[in-house]
């Protein structure tokens, strides 16, 4: 997650009367951009476990060589099990369904063509190309809200010194230590974030002279450059739909050739349990050949 920018009392102020403020904007456009990265990693682990699992699956499976799960056939088999799944149905209804069906996987049928995918390990390398944009359109977003960050600490510490420096001058001009510190007890709060905003700007090696207008202007080179890597991050959700939904429609067809595959006493199990049980077997049997040989010799 971004952090957001601490606001103070004046800019909160500000934002409370309707008044839009840099820092107010910036933490707007922050938990923004936190949303959109959090759907991404979310969606992004969620497809690379399941490959991940069906990958594995296959290599027990197969032992020697990684099975090439077509991805076009399974999605093939998925209409058809829809189809069927709709038999008892109208004849209208069951040409809605088959439209709605081959409108949905067509979607991402194409967007299997277009990136030349048809196994889990060319989907694995494509997901692996999306999360490195998600990547490098964060980093990018990070490194800009970081300077904006700086930027509107700094323009917000130059309006408070400005603001509070005639009450800062007249208390240094008071000579007589009793009046001075009547007057700083009466105005403690304005001298307060004086000294505050002031210790900032000299911590930053800035003065009071500092050319605003050119550090609005970077401003809002940043907040274009911000932007654009939030419109990257939205490429990059729309990439991930189509992969998604391959995931959710392959996932049936899987689990329903799953079930047919497993005794029914077994009940319905997961490909990685039905695979390690099956390993068990394998596993039982070759010990049991290996005691009838022993005992033979």
């Amino acid at each position: 997650m971004i952090p957001t920018v601490h606001m103070g009392p004046a800019v909160t102020q500000m934002e409370r009367r309707g008044i839009q403020t840099n820092i107010g904007n910036l933490n707007r456009d922050i938990k923004a951009a936190n949303q959109m990265l959090s759907a991404i990693r979310k969606t992004i682990r969620g497809l690379l476990d399941w490959i991940e699992e069906l990958i594995q699956a296959e290599k027990e499976l197969l032992k020697e060589e990684a099975a090439s799960t077509d991805l076009g056939i399974l999605l093939n088999d998925y209409l058809n099990q829809r189809k069927t799944e709709r038999t008892d149905w109208s004849w209208s209804g069951q040409q809605k369904g088959d439209l709605k069906d081959l409108k949905d996987v067509a979607r991402a049928v194409a967007y299997l063509q277009q990136h030349k995918i048809s196994t889990l390990e060319q989907l694995n390398t494509v997901l692996s190309s999306v999360k490195q944009k998600a990547s490098q359109a964060s980093t990018g977003m990070r490194k800009a809200e970081k300077r904006m960050k700086d930027i509107a600490r700094i323009q917000n510490a130059v309006a408070v010194c400005r603001e509070q420096k005639p009450v800062h001058d007249k208390y240094l001009k008071i000579g007589w230590k009793k009046r001075q510190a009547a007057f700083a007890e009466s105005h403690q709060e304005e001298l307060k974030a004086y000294n505050k905003a002031y210790r900032y700007l000299k911590a930053q090696h800035i003065d009071l002279n500092v050319n605003l207008d050119a550090l609005e202007a970077e401003y809002s080179k940043l907040q274009a450059d911000h932007a654009a890597f939030a419109r990257q991050l939205e490429q990059v959700q729309a990439e991930l739909k189509p992969l998604n939904e391959t995931r959710y429609w392959v996932s049936q067809v899987l689990g329903a050739k799953q079930v047919e595959a497993v005794d029914k006493a077994e009940g319905k199990q997961s490909v990685v349990e039905q695979l390690h049980k099956k390993g068990e077997k394998t596993k039982t049997g070759r010990e049991e050949t290996f005691r009838e040989t022993a005992c033979q010799r």
